[in-house]
């Protein structure tokens, strides 16, 4: 579409399919946050085989994460059965399965 302005003519552009553009963006948004959760928890589970009495904290600091982004992952690790949480919060450790 063209139209005369002060300073010469200005062009625009409409088209028909807005959604596309939305979709696009939930798609990525979507695949981005599965691909950094599984990274995440990737990591997770590396640095608590390295180091089994690895704490919430530490695992937050490591991974520049909020200790309960941390926690959800942890929790979502334990129901796939990837790690279990072996004695008492403070004294226990935790047992990865191999991956």
């Amino acid at each position: 579409m063209f139209s005369e302005a002060e300073d010469g003519f200005r062009c625009g552009f409409e088209y028909e399919n807005q959604r596309i553009t939305e979709n696009v963006t939930e798609n990525v948004t979507e695949n981005v946050t599965e691909n950094v959760t599984e990274n995440r928890n990737g990591l997770i589970l590396v640095e608590l085989k390295k180091n089994r009495t690895m704490t919430i904290d530490q695992l937050a600091a490591m991974l520049n994460a909020n200790r309960r982004t941390i926690i959800r992952d942890i929790e979502k690790l334990k129901e796939k059965g990837k790690i279990k949480r072996i004695g008492s919060t403070k004294g226990g450790y935790w047992q990865v399965e191999d991956f």
